[in-house]
């Protein structure tokens, strides 16, 4: 029995590091911002992000590109990479940043608005069992990714969520988190 799950554990990891590594090339972040957001929803009274200035583009991507200093150097997912790796369907959230490295370095930012309270309960639990499934797949396959993960935890302020692993980790979180 251990021995199969072991087996369909590193088939999973290798389908899904396999899944990652396809979806990079073909997605930009332009594509992400006007992907993840369902046209229909818009961002709830009270959660935007404030002005810095009239040019400044207040999406969740935008916050995560400032926050992040690498974020550009990242893969960017969609919000069907949200629903097919979380669960998290688009009619509860928002706005989307999702992005991830494409070595094995454990380097992840997921930040979302949630559409509201009831969707906010479910997000909360799919970003801990995500977190959690990382941890596990990465503990023997990938030591040092699962040592950036391991560190990481979902942090969530009003109706917004964060998820960031990677060295900067907790000053991306912070300073994500500081405009709500």
């Amino acid at each position: 029995m251990k021995k199969m799950l072991s087996v369909i554990l590193v088939c999973f990891s290798v389908l899904l590091l396999t899944a990652c590594g396809s979806r990079t090339a073909a997605v930009t972040p332009a594509e992400t911002a006007s992907a993840a957001v369902p046209a229909e929803t818009a961002v709830p009274a009270g959660t935007e992000a404030p002005a810095e200035n009239a040019d400044t583009p207040q999406t969740l991507l935008s916050r995560v590109e400032t926050a992040a200093s690498d974020a550009k150097d990242l893969a960017y997912f969609t919000g069907d990479d949200l629903l097919d790796l979380l669960g998290i369907e688009p009619g509860e959230y928002t706005d989307l940043a999702f992005m991830q490295d494409t070595g094995m370095s454990g380097r992840e930012i997921i930040a979302l608005y949630a559409a509201d309270e009831e969707s906010a309960g479910h997000i909360s639990q799919a970003l801990n069992d995500y977190l959690e499934r990382r941890r596990d797949e990465t503990r023997n396959y990938a030591p040092e990714a699962y040592q950036v993960l391991s560190k990481a935890h979902v942090e969530r302020k009003n109706l917004l969520f964060v998820l960031i692993s990677g060295p900067d980790a907790e000053a991306e979180t912070a300073a994500l988190l500081a405009g709500e």
